[in-house]
């Protein structure tokens, strides 16, 4: 037997599943809860300027996920030169934050 994996397996030659003989019995449904969501608004001035004053950055995470990269460096810089130019525009104050 090789080690190399390339050799192509038939699916008859694999073990059967163990669910394949009830794969078409017939499924039953048991009601567990039920879920009320009332209706929502979602488009408002209040939501609208925190969208506004909101800022991005791919360096706003955990240490483990913080982006990596000569082009990821360069988001970052990108991305915070952008929010500080739209808020300077928009005459907010930026506010970062805190990890």
């Amino acid at each position: 037997m090789s080690n190399n994996n390339t050799e192509a397996v038939s699916p008859h030659a694999l073990p059967p599943l163990p669910y394949a003989e009830n794969a078409l019995a017939p499924v039953v449904s048991i009601k567990v809860a039920t879920l009320r969501i009332p209706s929502q608004t979602f488009r408002t001035l209040e939501r609208q300027e925190l969208a506004e004053d909101l800022s991005f950055s791919p360096a706003h995470s955990l240490v483990d996920h913080q982006p990596i990269g000569g082009i990821n460096r360069a988001r970052v810089e990108i991305y915070r030169h952008l929010s500080e130019f739209r808020h300077k525009q928009n005459h907010k104050q930026l506010v970062e934050h805190e990890k």
